[in-house]
């Protein structure tokens, strides 16, 4: 089954990175122009409840992973805001991993970041999309953990 990805962005390289890594890997990413697209998107779901019956597996751990699907923000930390951008998504969504990628690689970013709620952090620009693909996956197996405890529930 498919894992769901949602960026926010507009860098077209990392855009079509992630579409190269798609097509080998078991997940799928949904690509959003701006934070208000998160957000909107985040809410509507968050309105959804737990279906009250479901006739298989499938489709319990489809709505799983749509409901904990990690988060890759591209912020610019000298812009007013960025930081409350990062709360809010957290605020939204408490439980997904939220990976932020920054072209200031400072520490005072990084701390503001962390201090957020980011699990992540990866400034830019990005030559090598290893450690990038590393924290998608590890966010997806925290997810796995997850749904392994309350499939057994």
């Amino acid at each position: 089954m498919k894992r769901v990805l949602r960026y926010v962005g507009e860098d077209r390289e990392i855009v079509a990175m992630l579409q190269k890594e798609t097509r080998a890997s078991d997940w799928q990413w949904t690509e959003l122009r701006c934070i208000g697209q998160l957000e909107s998107c985040l809410r509507r779901r968050n309105l959804s409840r737990f279906p009250d019956h479901l006739s298989n597996g499938v489709e319990y751990q489809r709505w799983l992973r749509d409901r904990f699907s990690p988060i890759i923000l591209e912020l610019d930390f000298d812009q007013p805001g960025a930081a409350e951008v990062v709360r809010n998504v957290r605020k939204l969504d408490s439980v997904a991993s939220v990976i932020v990628l920054s072209r200031q690689s400072t520490l005072t970013s990084y701390a503001i970041a962390r201090m957020n709620g980011a699990t992540a952090f990866f400034t830019r620009p990005l030559y090598d999309l290893k450690a990038l693909i590393e924290a998608i996956q590890a966010a997806f197996e925290a997810n796995d953990r997850w749904e392994r405890t309350l499939v057994q529930m």
